[in-house]
């Protein structure tokens, strides 16, 4: 009923808006969830409370207008200073670029972000590039392939932590739906497993090593099969032929 109202600069309105819309998003209902953003910011909140509203804002309009998106996310992003909070806003600002045709623009975003983090940031950089691989190959598969090539994205990922593991998820994905090469995403799917808590190898080394232990050591393995050895039908029997005083010859005829 609060969509109804007019506007008048009441507290009490906001948080019950922001609530609403809190619903809508967990049900996956964008488009009230940002009718309910734009009532609250209208009424309008408190200074401190309107930047968390238009980043939520922003996030829900990526799909459904994401010009109006890339606005408001930008307002957010330039009064921003922490680090963390901006990456977890520039992957939907990015999206919101590549939206509209703009993924240049949306891969420098994302390598300007990329160089602020220092190495006790690497998992938050991992999370990072992997949002962005989803995002450009939604709509420029071949901006996401030059921008991992570029930015070396997938070298040294050894799955040894939560966001490498999603890192390599998203370039097996990458690898999968551009139609590339079925062993290499293969070998980042198996990566992106968590290792086991016994130390044991990952199900796909244990598959290369079962086939290589099923074909033995290779100093033992033949260079050669052995062709198959024919199986010759077995020779027919003869027929009985009747020989002269046979008892079935001389037997006198019936009757």
């Amino acid at each position: 009923m609060l969509l109804l109202t007019t506007p008048g600069g009441q507290a009490w309105r906001v948080p019950v808006l922001r609530e609403a819309a809190r619903v809508a998003e967990e049900h996956s209902d964008l488009s009230a969830a940002g009718a309910y953003l734009r009532r609250a910011l209208a009424e309008p909140p408190p200074d401190t409370d309107r930047p968390g509203l238009l980043a939520r804002l922003g996030v829900a309009e990526v799909h459904s207008d994401p010009e109006a998106a890339a606005t408001h996310l930008r307002t957010v992003l330039a009064g921003e200073a922490d680090v963390r909070v901006r990456a977890t806003l520039v992957p939907h600002l990015a999206e919101a670029l590549v939206r509209t045709g703009r993924a240049e623009a949306a891969v420098a975003l994302l390598d300007e972000l990329a160089g602020q983090f220092g190495e006790d940031d690497r998992e938050t950089l991992y999370r990072l590039w992997a949002q962005g691989i989803l995002v450009l190959l939604e709509e420029t598969p071949h901006v996401a392939d030059a921008w991992i090539a570029r930015g070396h994205i997938a070298r040294d990922l050894a799955g040894a932590s939560p966001g490498q593991r999603l890192l390599l998820a998203a370039l097996a994905l990458k690898t999968t739906l551009s139609g590339q090469c079925a062993h290499a995403a293969a070998d980042f799917a198996d990566r992106a497993r968590p290792a086991r808590t016994d130390g044991g190898p990952r199900a796909h080394d244990r598959v290369r090593g079962g086939r290589a232990a099923a074909r033995g050591p290779p100093h033992r393995r033949p260079l050669l099969r052995p062709a198959p050895r024919r199986r010759h039908p077995p020779p027919a029997r003869p027929r009985a032929v009747p020989l002269p005083g046979d008892a079935r010859q001389d037997r006198p005829p019936h009757g």
